[in-house]
Formats: C-alpha cells, sequence, structure tokens
C-alpha cells in the first residue's frame, strides 16, 4: 500500500505539509477564538461580551469560505495558482504573528494593542485565505500530465495532509497556551515556503509535538 506513495513529486509532498499547517492553524484558532475574547481582561483575554464574541466569530467564518471565490478569480486573471498560493501562505502565516502577538499583548495588559493586533491578523489571515483555499488544489494538479497514473495517490496524499492537520489541531494545551501555541506551529510551517521558479514548491517542517 505505502509503495504507491513512492515516486511522487516533491511538490506533493510539499503541499501535503502545507495544508497539513494550515488546517492545523485553522481549527486550532477556530477552537480558542471565542474563549479568547470572552475571556475576562485580568486572565489575559480580550473582555468581549458574547454576543460581541460571536458576531465576530460568524462573520470570521464566513469570510475564511467566502474570500476564496476572489483569490480564485485573482489567480485566474493575474497572479497564477503558485503565486497565488505563495502570497496566501505570507498571508496566513503573518495573520498568526499578529494572532501571537495579540495573545502576549493581552497577557501583558495591553488591552487596546491587543485588540488591533486581533483585529488586523484576522483580516490578514482571511486575506491570505482567499488566495491559498482556491489554488492549492490547483496548483497540485498541476505536477502531474494529464495521464500521469500518480494523480490519484498524489491527491489521496494532499487530503490525508487536510484531515491530519485537522485532527491534530485536538491538543490538550491550546486552550491554556492561548493564540501563540497554534499561530506558533502555524508560523514556523508556513515561513518556510518556498517557491522556485521553474521547479516545484519546497517547504521545510517540523511536526508538531504538543
Amino acid at each position: 500500500m505505502f509503495g504507491k506513495f513512492r515516486g511522487q513529486p516533491r511538490g506533493v509532498f510539499v503541499m501535503f505539509a502545507t495544508e497539513f499547517w494550515e488546517r492545523f492553524s485553522y481549527y486550532g484558532f477556530m477552537g480558542i477564538m471565542v474563549l479568547f475574547m470572552v475571556a475576562d481582561l485580568n486572565a489575559g483575554g480580550l473582555g468581549y461580551d458574547r454576543s460581541r464574541a460571536l458576531f465576530l466569530f460568524g462573520l470570521f467564518s464566513s469570510f475564511m469560505w467566502f474570500m476564496p471565490l476572489l483569490g480564485g478569480w485573482l489567480a485566474d486573471k493575474f497572479l497564477g495558482p503558485r503565486l497565488a498560493v505563495l502570497l496566501g501562505c505570507i498571508g496566513l502565516a503573518g495573520g498568526n504573528f499578529l494572532l501571537a502577538a495579540s495573545s502576549f499583548a493581552a497577557k501583558g495588559g495591553e488591552v487596546q494593542t491587543a485588540m488591533v493586533f486581533f483585529v488586523t491578523g484576522i483580516v490578514t489571515m482571511i486575506a491570505g485565505a482567499g488566495l491559498f483555499k482556491s489554488n492549492a488544489s490547483a496548483l497540485l494538479g498541476q505536477l502531474f500530465g494529464p495521464n500521469d497514473p500518480r494523480r490519484e495517490v498524489g491527491f489521496i496524499l494532499f487530503y490525508m495532509g487536510i484531515n491530519m492537520g485537522a485532527r491534530r489541531r485536538n491538543c490538550r494545551r491550546a486552550d491554556r497556551l492561548g493564540l501563540g501555541f497554534p499561530a506558533g506551529g502555524r508560523r514556523h510551517g508556513d515561513r518556510l515556503f518556498d517557491l522556485r521558479l521553474p521547479g516545484p514548491p519546497r517547504l521545510s517542517s517540523n511536526c508538531c509535538n504538543a
């Protein structure tokens, strides 16, 4: 069974690792977003009321899945999938840096600064997701020829990365470490994303040990 994974283009494993970190970051953040917003100021949270936090949660969730429509259009008309994925990774990683900074600022009692970092981080992540989500599969498909028998197994590996990243985010320590935990894991994975034209993209990543 595992012998079928051999002989795949290097870019398949790049996309596997990239999707792993993207899913780990997204679902990890979704799991603690409201908790961070409603946490008391003295506990390092933003002190939002429940209705405001849930409103922002819904807004964030909807735009994360709506913006790929715009990202796909931009890639088709102007950027191409390779550049779109690169810019998407930069946006997602940068957003996680800002979210981690928001957590640290909140713990330091700088509430206004934490709010600025938090909102800016969310907007940056949405922009990055818009470029990344709609173009990752297209970029993967370009690694294979029209009748390449490796295509099916390559996409299986790709979706394994999605499922493993979503599963791995269930770290028991995430609710205690705040936004810095999922953000830190994601930024270490995505900041090493390297696209070298005309060769396949490369990504060096360490597995998250929770």
